[in-house]
């Protein structure tokens, strides 16, 4: 099966079980090493902060775990197809944006 390198991201050859490099940095992977940033940078400046850089921690570890287990399950349900993977991540974290922007206490 050939691919186009337009393509590359979306067909792969069966023969061929190399993933693209789009599969394993996808959405929730960015979001995940983002929202890691942002816990160690509270933990750094939990003393400066007198305790507030806690609110950081208190958010952002739950965070961490959801952005994993979302990219991890959508990973093992959807094989080799790196632009499937992009559209349900994308999907997904614009849900979790539109529902604490509307629909959640924490509204922006």
């Amino acid at each position: 099966m050939f691919c186009a390198k337009l393509d590359y991201i979306y067909c792969m050859d069966n023969d061929n079980p190399k993933r693209s490099l789009l599969f394993y940095i996808s959405p929730c992977a960015i979001a995940a090493v983002i929202v890691l940033i942002g816990i160690i940078d509270s933990y750094r400046q939990l003393d400066a902060s007198q305790g507030w850089s806690g609110i950081g921690l208190i958010i952002g570890i739950p965070a961490l775990l959801m952005l994993t287990v979302v990219d991890v399950v959508v990973k093992f349900a959807i094989t080799r197809r790196a632009l499937i993977v992009w559209l349900i991540e994308v999907i997904v974290l614009l849900a979790g944006i539109i529902y604490m922007a509307y629909f959640s206490s924490f509204g922006f």
